[in-house]
């Protein structure tokens, strides 16, 4: 499937810290330029600990769920925010593929049910199509309400014995969405297809795609392994003129390695991608494999024993002793070649500064700002960035969880970014406070009365 898809514009709802969140990050006379289809779209989340940031990355893991079709995850109970009891997210796709050109709206909402249990209670899908150099009347494909079609020119189509099918399926599995679920599609698909209604199926059918093959997202909390120096987790991003693989493989740190032949060629393959770029970043670093040889895998097939060790001055060196930095690199370089490479991928990396020297930092993300073909979001907490991107490039979350993100406004071209956000810390000026602002004196206040619980004070 050949398609172009980008992620225009966020909104968040009741999800953890959340109350309400609206990121824009293109809009449709950007999509008209030329610019806009050839260039790549890089976008940097800034802001104080605990203020939203990461919640980005979380949602669009939610929305990455829903859209594959699969069951609401058992820990969604812990990201509603618990003032809000509901989530709402609704996201924005710009779409170019064989059959239209246009912008895709989603959105849906996470309840509470009658049986204590979260599930999709609303959904609506949208395509606004560009023909003939004109947007036209933007046209609602599909809309539910607790299992209910509710849209009646789709109500009209599918038939009454198809209805009740999918009020019955929402009522055996409501944690799925009603038009992305595996559990009903067939019978729905068939149905809207007699009826000539193929706009919905293809608008269908490339979300999953892309969700499946192009949006990949690594939290925080898959890099976690890395920190107790167990295991690394490679996230593969692999394409050749017949397949396009992709996933994450955990590599222990402490034992070999013992993989399928076909999975341990993806790795092999991955590992060459790796060296080629940790030498650009570390001349004096490759990366390779060591110790590989053919083993008997568990139910009797042909698998591989292997260690992916880190080679410096033509000697191999265990993995395990190289620094949590290039630990890090070697986790997301492959989704990192993905997105500077395909430009229909959209890559989400949390914390992308963490363990990674403030200079490097910034020279790759000049880099994938001037010179990427896919789309890249990420947070950080180093501020070097703010010096090497746009001011179009960075939003910053704030203090108030009814208007969480906001780009800073009365900024120029030619504005350092990051003197110009310490100003917003210090003297405000925005529509919205960017930092909950501490006192150093509270600070060693608390300090003091957190060393008590010691006990006495030593002489």
């Amino acid at each position: 499937m050949k398609e172009f898809i980008r992620i225009m514009s966020i909104t968040i709802e009741g999800i953890k810290n959340v109350c309400h969140g609206s990121i824009k990050i293109n809009n449709i006379n950007e999509i008209e330029s030329e610019e806009f289809l050839e260039r790549g779209s890089i976008l940097g989340i800034y802001g104080q600990n605990g203020s939203g940031k990461s919640t980005v990355l979380e949602a669009t893991d939610i929305l990455k769920i829903v859209i594959e079709g699969k069951a609401l995850p058992d820990y969604i109970g812990s990201m509603i925010n618990t003032k809000s009891q509901k989530a709402r997210l609704e996201y924005s796709f710009y779409v170019d593929c064989e059959k239209f050109k246009g912008i895709v709206d989603y959105s849906f909402e996470i309840v509470l049910s009658e049986e204590d249990k979260y599930i999709i209670d609303y959904e609506k899908l949208s395509l606004k199509k560009f023909e003939d150099g004109k947007w036209r009347i933007k046209r609602t494909l599909f809309e539910s309400k607790s299992g209910e079609i509710t849209y009646t020119k789709v109500k009209r189509m599918i038939s009454k014995d198809t209805h009740m099918f999918s009020k019955l399926v929402y009522e055996i599995s409501p944690d799925e969405s009603l038009i992305f679920g595996d559990s009903y599609k067939d019978k729905v698909s068939i149905e809207i297809a007699k009826k000539k209604e193929p706009e919905l199926l293809w608008v269908v059918k490339v979300l999953k795609y892309f969700s499946m093959k192009d949006l990949v997202i690594i939290k925080n909390n898959v890099m976690g392994s890395i920190y107790l120096d167990k295991f690394v987790s490679l996230n593969v991003y692999l394409q050749d003129s017949n397949t396009l693989k992709r996933g994450n493989i955990a590599i222990n740190l402490f034992e070999p390695n013992i993989l399928p032949v076909n999975i341990f060629d993806d790795v092999k393959s991955v590992v060459k991608q790796i060296s080629i770029i940790i030498k650009s970043l570390v001349p004096s670093l490759e990366i390779g494999i060591a110790n590989e040889k053919e083993q008997l895998m568990e139910d009797g097939s042909q698998g591989i024993s292997f260690e992916i060790v880190s080679v410096r001055d033509e000697k191999n060196i265990p993995l395990v002793y190289e620094s949590e930095g290039i630990k890090r690199i070697i986790s997301i370089t492959s989704a990192l070649v993905a997105v500077y490479n395909k430009k229909s991928v959209c890559l989400m990396v949390d914390e992308l500064d963490s363990g990674i020297h403030e200079y490097l930092l910034g020279e790759l993300l000049k880099i994938f700002s001037d010179s990427a073909k896919g789309q890249f979001i990420f947070t950080s907490h180093n501020l070097r960035p703010l010096e090497r991107l746009s001011y179009k490039n960075i939003i910053f979350t704030t203090v108030n969880p009814d208007n969480r993100y906001i780009y800073l406004s009365g900024v120029s071209a030619n504005n350092n970014i990051r003197d110009f956000y310490y100003s917003a810390i210090l003297l405000g000026g925005q529509e919205e406070y960017v930092y909950n602002e501490t006192r150093d004196y509270r600070i060693e206040k608390a300090f003091r009365k957190a060393g008590k619980l010691y006990g006495s004070e030593e002489n």
